[in-house]
């Protein structure tokens, strides 16, 4: 399997609104996760079950609308802190790690991520442009090669007050070696001895491509 990169970590620098708008994004995914918690807690406490994913990613438009300021901010954000309650939990059930904790206001790590749909997370030229925050002033200490793309971004803020976008990226070649097979796979004959071939080719890049994915997202969040 090739070699693959980790997340590039670089300083970037806010206007008011952004900055507003991204410790507003820090306490709404903060509250998200620490809700949806306590509920699969209490269920695990009185029943010993949980509550999928799916279930609560379906609760969450409930909850956005009874919590109208949750509509203020990228959407991907929450659906993600959904996905990490889900890996925590998995992670626990699994005897991995310890029951996972609520979130505190007064934790001096502050983070949330999001991911790039239709090339909305792009570099541009001194600037990072980010869902809802627009156009953020990046310190590009190191380039990030042009054979990656962008998959999804976390931002941070440290304690000293410094804010961060970490970039998680992907070999584009995975990206254009699938496209080659889907464009194979369309103009074979449906059913044939063919079609089977150039699906399970497909099938099987779809897995790795899954696979480095998952690498990625563990390493990514190891290393922030």
């Amino acid at each position: 399997m090739e070699k693959y990169n980790l997340a590039f970590k670089y300083r970037i620098y806010l206007n008011d609104i952004q900055e507003e708008l991204i410790l507003k994004t820090f306490g709404c995914t903060r509250l998200v996760y620490n809700k949806f918690l306590a509920q699969r807690k209490e269920l695990y406490e009185t029943e010993k079950k949980s509550v999928t994913y799916n279930t609560q990613m379906k609760e969450l438009p409930v909850l956005k609308n009874e919590l109208e300021f949750l509509k203020e901010i990228d959407s991907i954000s929450l659906q993600i802190t959904l996905k990490n309650l889900e890996i925590a939990y998995k992670n626990f059930f699994q005897k991995r790690t310890s029951f996972p904790k609520f979130k505190s206001k007064k934790s001096t790590r502050k983070s949330y991520s999001t991911n790039n749909v239709n090339n909305s997370i792009r570099l541009v030229d001194k600037y990072i442009k980010l869902p809802k925050l627009g156009l953020v002033k990046i310190k590009l200490h190191r380039n990030m090669p042009l054979s990656h793309i962008i998959k999804s971004v976390t931002i941070s803020q440290e304690p000293n007050g410094a804010f961060y976008v970490s970039i998680l990226k992907f070999f584009r070649k995975y990206q254009d070696k699938l496209t080659k097979l889907q464009r194979e796979l369309f103009r074979k004959v449906k059913f044939s001895q063919n079609w089977y071939k150039a699906k399970l080719k497909v099938a099987k890049l779809h897995q790795i491509i899954k696979i480095v994915e998952k690498i990625f997202y563990i390493n990514y969040h190891i290393n922030l």
